[in-house]
């Protein structure tokens, strides 16, 4: 079974995500299935104590304080996924201990809506005991998905971890320095951000994208700079024009008081 889920972008760019497996997933459901048992028994048990208090279970007070508690728990088991999903964008605590997440199947972060059908269609996976049809559905789907991820379109998929800012070794080309001119402009602060950004996009674009996009990149950064980029890669150049341009700009020369004016004069008054 391919454990690999490819999602392509309108920008050319594949995503890869690895489907959560049937272990990581019922160890997620454990750890929510004793959280939400856990505050159901707070729950039953703080209602339970507080009909005692009124004397008598069978009262208008005690009824309507069952009632509460019935209602309550029914609430727990119902809306813990939905409300932890939603606030924590496809994440429950056991997912997130585990390093899970749900998403659409698009890609797109999982909506409320979605949310609400994959976890009304829980009861059916949990039948008729210990998730049964639902573990079936998940050995018969290729991307680990039980039936409410079907309904809904969503997919559980393993939490990338963070990875560390990406740091651009800038180098200048030799060809690049020797026709860079000395006085060469330098680029806006908007521009050189767009350029780094292509920089560290690189590795993640294909050959058509990313030669497609230095190659208009690397024209408009010509034309600002004036820096001529013959036949060199556009990454290259583009990584030698930062490069060249990491200093800060020069300041412009300082006015000096005993310049001459255009007639040649000194300042005024000698």
């Amino acid at each position: 079974m391919d454990e690999t889920y490819r999602l392509g972008t309108p920008e050319n760019v594949e995503l890869t995500y690895i489907p959560a497996g049937l272990g990581s997933r019922f160890l997620a459901t454990l750890i929510d299935s004793i959280i939400i048992a856990l505050l159901a028994l707070v729950l039953s048990i703080g209602g339970l104590v507080l009909a005692g208090l009124t004397g008598n279970f069978e009262d208008a007070a005690g009824l309507l304080i069952l009632a509460l508690v019935v209602l309550g728990v029914f609430a727990i088991f119902f809306g813990y996924h939905i409300l932890f999903e939603n606030i924590w964008n496809g994440q429950t605590p056991g997912k997130r201990a585990i390093g899970l997440r749900v998403m659409r199947d698009d890609g797109l972060p999982l909506s409320f809506s979605a949310s609400v059908i994959r976890n009304l269609i829980r009861f059916v996976d949990f039948l008729p005991g210990t998730y049964a049809f639902g573990v079936v559905a998940m050995f018969l789907n290729r991307r680990w998905k039980r039936l409410g991820d079907m309904a809904a379109g969503t997919i559980v998929v393993r939490e990338r971890e963070a990875e560390a800012p990406v740091q651009l070794r800038l180098t200048v080309a030799p060809e690049v320095a020797a026709a860079a001119p000395p006085d060469h402009r330098y680029l806006s602060e908007r521009d050189y951000e767009v350029a780094r950004e292509y920089l560290l996009r690189y590795p993640d674009l294909n050959w058509e994208a990313a030669q497609g996009i230095g190659n208009e990149l690397a024209a408009h950064i010509e034309t600002r700079t004036g820096i001529p980029r013959g036949g060199t890669d556009p990454y290259k150049y583009l990584a030698s024009v930062l490069a060249l341009q990491s200093k800060p700009s020069p300041p412009p020369p300082p006015s000096r008081p005993d310049a001459l004016d255009e007639r040649g004069a000194g300042p005024s008054g000698i």
